[in-house]
């Protein structure tokens, strides 16, 4: 599995969505599935193996839809010492080939109760907890913030659209506001930790819109495509990314 290198930001020399279990945050995303896996990632912040410390928003799912969505933070994935939460989407299903808006926020207390999902503007349930054992530091100075893959999970098939982190927990109503925003507004109801439009045509770079200057920059040469507003990036699920 992919084993990446974390890059430093040009403004702070930080490690760009590095966070600490006890920091609130959220993560959001348009995905476009045109294929679906046993386990993908979305937006992740992975190290390295045995322990894989770090955070990760996923999808799983089977034949032509997806099913589940999950959000893990780790200290160490071998000794247990992590959380992970899962939602079976209260029975629904994300089919491939179409828009669907996804959102995890995550208070900071370290535990599975501090997360809520919202797909498509409506909160979901988390109905299975894996594991809820979370106890130590989950900060990796060595791993990279990745849109569309992760070290645990494979790559991510299809189109991702607006990735945004807030170093914060979004409210129902920003959530609301962002998912009705998809009709073609890329305007952020708030401040935001990190925000790739996505919207560009050509090259490498994933300019941050948040004026925090967190850029990224694509892995694998995936091609810029019509987007859910303006433009997007289709990833291949299997090569292509975007790393910062």
């Amino acid at each position: 599995m992919m084993q990446s290198r974390g890059v430093l930001s040009y403004s702070t020399g930080e490690r760009i969505g590095n966070f600490e279990r006890t920091d609130p945050f959220s993560v959001e995303l348009w995905v476009y599935p045109t294929g679906t896996a046993r386990a993908t990632a979305l937006i992740s912040h992975i190290g390295a193996g045995p322990a894989n410390p770090g955070w990760m928003a996923m999808m799983s799912g089977s034949r032509s839809t997806y099913n589940q969505a999950g959000f893990v933070l780790v200290n160490n994935n071998a000794t247990g010492n992590f959380f992970n939460i899962l939602s079976t989407f209260n029975g629904i299903s994300l089919a491939t080939n179409v828009w669907h808006h996804i959102v995890f926020t995550y208070n900071g207390n370290s535990r599975v109760s501090g997360v809520t999902l919202y797909v498509n503007g409506a909160s979901k349930a988390l109905t299975v907890v894996v594991k809820d054992t979370l106890t130590d530091t989950i900060k990796d100075n060595s791993a990279s913030l990745n849109v569309g893959s992760g070290t645990i999970y494979p790559y991510f098939p299809g189109r991702i659209d607006e990735a945004v982190i807030y170093d914060r927990v979004l409210s129902a109503a920003e959530v609301t506001q962002r998912y009705n925003a998809g009709a073609g507004t890329e305007t952020l109801f708030g401040t935001a930790y990190l925000h790739y439009c996505l919207n560009e045509s050509s090259g490498t770079v994933v300019p941050d819109s948040s004026g925090n200057i967190r850029h990224g920059v694509t892995i694998g040469s995936p091609p810029w495509i019509a987007g859910k507003i303006n433009n997007c990036l289709q990833l291949n699920g299997s090569s292509q990314y975007v790393q910062a």
